[in-house]
């Protein structure tokens, strides 16, 4: 149906209204939020200690994800372009050549020819489907924020895991280098004294299956120490080598009851809220299909010309055409209905994810709060039991050096020592995971509640900062 309007004062009005939609549209601003930024340390010198923020701010600033992250973000600013372009003015153009032969003309043969070019710009004045999909669009953008923010906050926690890694690793192998050097005096030890004559060659042979015990036990732990190296270097994009790693301070624990934790997590947690919009998105998408059977209005502004050399045709002038129009789509073979089911079903799916995820942050809280309690107990047993392990380790040294223990019980304490160390680095290492474990499912960040946002770069003496130090694997 095309209704001619007699001036097009009023569609030069829509197409301005709808100019001003579109800037409007350009101009929403793209929180930077969703990809944290963080300031890479300067380059440190040798010996420098890397403490736990500047791994983070070199993970967040060189790793793919980030990248990753940045991208999907993009792609969801492009998509809520795409939504807002169906009610936003097109504009084509095109134009026509042809020539045509006449040959029983008096004057001999010749050609009509024709040219025509035109310009037109179409507007949606109304079209009830395009307006679920531009809130969808908005929807998906900050849906996706929310989903690069989460990619973000994974990769931070891996780096933690990583660098906890490697301190645990480097202190069972300081125990282990210490096993070795008490094992090697004692296989002195005992050697001496089976020359003297005063202890059997029995003694000497266990002490060697000892040191051969704990050189084995060294070369496992130095091989664990250079894998947790490389893992954690493939998170930060950056060779460590030798590099020391500085011990991170005591990370702040979310308080309260379980009761209190699921509130906190139903609030924070970026994954839950995107599920959340997901769900509308699709909603909204079905929403869409089902307006499509409310008929579309627009209007249609057109500039043509013409010119022909035909003899005895006036040479005409330009036309300027505004139209009104309408498109009605009554059926399309049940395409319709069945993308509106489609997207329904898509909706239930989503709702019972949700309700799921909802449900495992309940069951994973209280599994992380019975964890932590057993960490913290654990590690103080562990300190019990490294004190009682030093002190018999002690008591059997002097009475061997007396005559009054055997190469066999010294070897036993020194193995019961190094047994109870690497359980208390085992111990703190459970307990610092637990506790990171924590703040992950409440919805937290590593170190900050929230986003990180930049900040000035590390000092040099990075070694210095609050809340770090020169690890020292002998400390733990």
């Amino acid at each position: 149906m095309t209704i001619r309007f007699p001036s097009p004062r009023w569609f030069v009005f829509g197409v301005l209204w709808s100019l001003a939609v579109a800037v409007a549209a350009e101009d929403v601003p793209v929180p930077d939020a969703a990809v944290p930024a963080a300031a890479v340390p300067a380059a440190a010198s040798e010996g420098q200690a890397l403490d736990l923020t500047d791994a983070l701010a070199l993970a967040f600033k060189r790793n793919e994800v980030s990248v990753i992250a940045r991208a999907r973000i993009d792609a969801a600013v492009a998509k809520r372009r795409e939504a807002y372009a169906l009610i936003l003015p097109s504009l084509t153009l095109s134009g026509s050549a042809s020539s045509s032969s006449v040959s029983h003309d008096p004057y001999g043969s010749r050609s009509n020819e024709a040219t025509t070019g035109e310009a037109a710009l179409s507007l949606a004045l109304f079209n009830a489907s395009a307006f679920p999909l531009v809130t969808a669009g908005g929807k998906n953008l900050e849906a996706q924020q929310l989903d690069s923010a989460e990619l973000q906050r994974d990769l931070g926690f891996r780096t933690v895991t990583g660098f906890l890694d490697v301190l645990a690793f480097e202190a069972t192998r300081t125990a282990a280098i210490k096993r070795k050097t008490v094992a090697e005096q004692v296989l002195s030890d005992a050697r001496a004294r089976v020359r003297a004559g005063l202890a059997s060659n029995n003694d000497a042979t266990r002490s060697e299956l000892e040191v051969a015990n704990a050189n084995l036990t060294l070369i496992q732990a130095a091989q664990a120490v250079a894998t947790s190296r490389l893992a954690l270097a493939d998170l930060l994009v950056q060779s460590l080598d030798s590099q020391p790693l500085a011990l991170p301070g005591p990370a702040e624990l979310p308080q309260g009851e379980l009761p209190r934790l699921i509130e906190l997590a139903y609030a924070e947690r970026a994954d839950l809220k995107s599920l959340g919009m997901r769900r509308d998105v699709t909603a909204l998408q079905a929403k869409s299909q089902a307006l499509g059977i409310v008929p579309q209005i627009g209007v249609r502004g057109s500039y043509l010309d013409r010119d022909l050399n035909a003899p005895n045709v006036s040479e005409q002038a330009p036309e300027w055409r505004v139209a009104l129009t309408a498109d009605w789509t009554l059926y399309d073979g049940g395409g319709r209905e069945a993308r509106v089911a489609g997207f329904d079903a898509q909706a239930r799916e989503a709702s019972a994810q949700i309700l799921a995820a909802r449900r495992g942050v309940v069951r994973d809280l209280a599994t992380a709060q019975g964890q932590l309690s057993s960490a913290e107990a654990g590690v103080a047993q562990a300190e019990v039991a490294v004190r009682v392990a030093g002190i018999n380790a002690r008591e059997v040294a002097a009475k061997f050096k007396q005559g009054l223990a055997t190469a066999l019980d010294q070897a036993d304490a020194t193995a019961a020592q190094f047994d109870a160390e690497a359980n208390l680095v085992r111990a703190k290492l459970a307990n610092a995971q637990a506790g990171f474990a924590l703040r992950r499912l409440v919805g937290w960040w590593p170190l900050t509640r929230f986003v990180p946002k930049a900040e000035a770069a590390p000092k040099a003496e990075a070694s210095q900062k609050s809340g770090g130090q020169p690890a020292d694997p002998a400390a733990h």
